[in-house]
């Protein structure tokens, strides 16, 4: 990317929009009956996926494309409070393929759609945070 810091900042706050919206639907669908938990957990690592993604398109680095969220964090500062969150990046990572694609695996769970909620939840509080403090208008 060639931005200035205000579009990257800008831009940040779109992938940042974007998440909160993801972790939104998922809280939403969690209490309809008729919803396979499955898609739950999908939109809850959609969510952290793309807050931990805003910080990368802030620091002027091109996400890449992976689902791995703790790829996605080790690419960030050492200083950043997301390294210190106690979400289980690796099973929400996980979670996009298990509840996604058929497989070999076991069948999500109300429980796993949870687990997954309160992960993502907390990546993106703590990503509301670090981007906050480096300008990046927030929301809720």
């Amino acid at each position: 990317m060639s931005a200035t810091p205000d579009e990257l900042r800008v831009e940040a706050g779109r992938w940042l929009r974007f998440a909160a919206e993801d972790l939104h639907a998922a809280e939403a669908l969690q209490s309809a009956p008729s919803v396979a938990a499955r898609h739950v957990a999908t939109l809850a690592q959609q969510s952290a996926e793309k807050a931990v993604k805003a910080g990368l398109v802030l620091l002027d680095v091109d996400p890449p494309r992976t689902h791995n969220l703790e790829l996605l964090v080790d690419l960030l500062p050492d200083d950043w409070t997301v390294h210190e969150s106690s979400a289980d990046l690796a099973r929400l990572s996980l979670r996009l393929v298990e509840s996604r694609y058929p497989g070999e695996w076991p069948k999500t769970t109300a429980s796993d759609a949870t687990d997954a909620l309160v992960d993502a939840r907390d990546v993106l509080a703590r990503m509301v945070s670090d981007l906050s403090a480096r300008g990046v208008a927030c929301v809720s």
